[in-house]
């Protein structure tokens, strides 16, 4: 049977097989390795606490929280089969993050040929922020999977539409609303960009339309008991706050280059407007272009979102969030890129200087521990140290669980208390220990403050990644020994 032209264009060769795996074996090699190295932190005992127990305590305690349910639910599963050590809790998340390359690869591809999508693939398995977060036991390398294979798939319905499509379609947006509470900016967004293409493109197939509405929809309506759990929450947050701070100027510049490099960011600017300038020049339209302004209108859309929401709301962008963002502007770079009309020279002399731009940051991002405060090595000198009957307080409150992730510092685990100056007087013991985030001048004040209005002087203090250690004992102590 002989192959169509379009067979021909669908099918990969052995080269682009070769180059794709060398592509995954570089991201497996920035993102597996000594994946329990790192202490675990605040956030991830967070998401330790929620999964370890049954699957509806696991349920209740997440709609507690301000995100979805699916990253807890693949935790609980991985807990229950494997265990919660360092290395199992964040593999899920390593492999969430390769699965990403394999997604970009195909979203790149739809938008511009295979080799957009292996510039695409190549990119972000050196995207840092990527790396961060394949090693990092949270939901956001689902997140950024299931965005882009929700792009991957309108971007294939708008050029080729068909029910398989569209059920792939409303699968993925399943996966991505319950994934992250920015899916639904992404979801609302696509929407958005569907029908403004259509109006701009003119009339669409009336079939296509129906079975993507439908799909979405479907999608749409089983996560709507979860939404409204989500809303619940925005409202408590509107009163009380949130830790998130307000998106000034100065905040969002350093956003942006968290969440991908400056001179890589500013080179995937100057590809996109040389694309726009050659589409314009050379009138190459066609359906790819529909799905490459399609993949730009959802994602800009939904940032937009993120903003809007955040001034007559509450503040909600915060750089991690924005994951979902780096594969579908790296495929879209790809695309342009992969123009025939580019020269050669230029295309592999942007894709070479995109790579050097991110290769620096993405071996830091490997070999530094980054935002994981050592909160293994924390319990361990206290364990070393106290007494069992001896409390401690941790700053901030959210923090306990990372202690209590390594056994509280003892077994069994020392009291917790607040802080607060009246339990501090009350506590019959003579010594207290307190664990917190590296302090300045402020909080060491304070510290000091706290304890001497409690008879209280200063013991011992130990440094670690972020973190200190510090015991109070009373001033009759403090003189005998």
């Amino acid at each position: 049977m002989r192959m169509t032209r379009q067979d021909e264009a669908n099918r990969l060769g052995r080269g682009t097989i070769l180059t794709l795996a060398g592509v995954l074996v570089l991201a497996a090699a920035l993102r597996v390795p000594e994946l329990g190295r790192d202490s675990v932190w605040m956030d991830e005992a967070v998401s330790w606490f929620q999964a370890r127990d049954g699957f509806f305590e696991m349920l209740r305690r997440t709609a507690q929280d301000n995100y979805p349910p699916l990253h807890n639910v693949v935790l609980w599963l991985t807990i229950k089969l494997f265990g919660d050590g360092e290395a199992a809790l964040r593999a899920p998340s390593a492999l969430f993050g390769l699965a990403t390359i394999l997604a970009v690869f195909a979203l790149g591809r739809e938008l511009g040929g295979t080799r957009a999508g292996l510039i695409a693939a190549f990119a972000l398995a050196l995207a840092p922020i990527e790396i961060v977060q394949s090693r990092n036991a949270r939901m956001y390398t689902l997140f950024s999977l299931t965005a882009t294979l929700f792009l991957w798939a309108a971007a294939r319905h708008l050029r080729r539409p068909s029910s398989a499509n569209a059920v792939a379609g409303g699968i993925a947006a399943l996966a991505m609303l319950h994934a992250h509470l920015y899916g639904s900016f992404v979801f609302a967004s696509a929407i958005a960009a569907v029908l403004a293409l259509h109006l701009a493109t003119g009339a669409p197939d009336r079939r296509a339309v129906i079975g993507w509405v439908s799909a979405q929809g479907v999608a749409l309506l089983l996560f709507l008991p979860w939404l409204a759990i989500l809303f619940g929450r925005a409202r408590a947050l509107s009163g009380s706050g949130f830790w998130i701070r307000e998106p000034t100027a100065e905040r969002i510049g350093v956003m942006v280059t968290q969440v991908l490099p400056l001179p890589a960011l500013l080179l995937c600017g100057v590809v996109l407007a040389a694309g726009v300038a050659l589409i314009f020049r050379a009138r190459q339209g066609g359906q790819r272009a529909k799905s490459v302004a399609f993949v730009a209108i959802t994602v800009t859309g939904a940032i937009a979102l993120s903003y809007g929401i955040s001034l007559m709301v509450m503040p909600v962008m915060s750089p991690r969030y924005f994951i979902f963002a780096v594969p579908a502007v790296l495929a879209v770079t790809g695309a342009v890129l992969a123009i025939p009309s580019v020269p050669a020279v230029a295309r592999w002399g942007a894709t070479a200087l995109l790579a050097i731009s991110l290769a620096a940051p993405a071996w830091r991002a490997i070999s530094e521990p980054g935002f994981h405060r050592d909160w293994r090595a924390l319990a361990a000198k206290h364990a070393e140290l106290a007494w069992p009957d001896e409390p401690i307080v941790i700053y901030p409150r959210h923090a306990q669980l990372a202690f209590l992730y390594y056994g509280g510092g003892g077994n069994p685990p020392p009291r917790l208390l607040t802080g607060s100056t009246g339990e501090l007087a009350s506590e019959p013991g003579h010594r207290v220990w307190f664990a917190l985030r590296a302090t300045g001048p402020e909080e060491s004040r304070w510290l000091t403050e706290i304890n001497a209005r409690t008879g209280r002087v200063a013991e011992h203090r130990f440094d670690f990644h972020w973190l200190q250690l510090h015991s109070f004992v009373s001033e009759g102590d403090a003189q005998s020994q």
